[in-house]
């Protein structure tokens, strides 16, 4: 599902485009014009402004997020470019299947099927489940679920394998 975005007169044209990414879908490629493997600067050209996220890394591996964007989003990027994008508590944002931080693990299986590996997760008490899409072109891309004891999506990330399956992130 979609959520609509009023636009008054008086917004600065820069920021819709950072609004739009509220109505999009994760897909393990991206989120709306943002593609994983994307350079900064092409993002910035997208209309897009980043913002370097305190304390998520450092050297070549840091976290960006998008400004005027209220959603807890995280762009982590390796030598300036995109590899994944994470989305924590209190998103709203969906995946193109339609999982989101609040879903159970049996959800993900009825949207996922058999694509999906897990494992057991020692630090969210949960699981860490692991789709790798099936389709031509995806298989260096995968969509990651870190679920709670309670079976419950805490938080899930989009990107380029390796990088996707690194839990700490830049750390």
């Amino acid at each position: 599902m979609k959520r609509a975005i009023a636009v008054s007169p008086t917004t600065n044209v820069r920021e819709v485009a950072t609004l739009a990414i509220l109505t999009e879908p994760l897909k393990t490629t991206g989120l709306g014009p943002i593609e994983i493997g994307m350079s900064l600067g092409q993002i910035r050209t997208k209309g897009l402004r980043l913002e370097p996220m305190a304390n998520s890394g450092s050297g070549e591996c840091k976290y960006y997020k998008l400004q005027n964007h209220s959603d807890p989003i995280g762009l982590m990027a390796i030598d300036n470019r995109v590899l994944r994008i994470d989305v924590w508590p209190g998103s709203e944002t969906e995946t193109l299947s339609g999982a989101k931080i609040g879903s159970t693990e049996e959800e993900l299986v009825q949207l996922y099927g058999d694509q999906l590996e897990a494992t057991a997760n020692p630090i969210t008490l949960g699981k860490t489940i692991v789709f790798t899409p099936k389709d031509p072109g995806e298989d260096i891309f995968r969509l990651v679920f870190e679920t709670d004891d309670r079976g419950r999506v805490v938080q899930y990330r989009a990107g380029q394998f390796p990088s996707v399956t690194w839990p700490e992130g830049c750390l």
